[in-house]
């Protein structure tokens, strides 16, 4: 799928239990995403949409599967710590 492709496709919320089939992320974890941070004001990472009938109590979440790309593909690689050689024989040594 390329990028143009998925501008404009939603993806529904995982049901409780089950995880995105796009991205592996839990339920819990792009409610967060999707959801303005109240203790910072700071704006929801993730486009989402709540679509209902007028009236009714609850919906269906949907979430822009492009805004949800993009917010992981901004994220910092973790740093891969490789040891080197001064790092093994200080361990040998049981120095740090």
């Amino acid at each position: 799928m390329n990028t143009e492709e998925n501008k404009s496709i939603w993806i529904r919320l995982p049901k409780y239990g089950d995880r995105c089939e796009f991205t592996g992320l839990s339920r819990s974890t792009l409610a967060e995403l999707i959801r303005p941070c109240k203790s910072t004001g700071e704006n929801a990472r993730v486009e989402a949409k709540t679509i209902g009938r007028s009236g009714a109590t609850r919906g269906i979440t949907l979430i822009n599967l492009k805004s949800l790309l993009d917010f992981i593909n901004a994220q910092p690689s973790p740093k891969m710590h490789t040891e080197t050689e001064e790092d093994l024989n200080n361990k040998k040594k049981g120095t740090k």
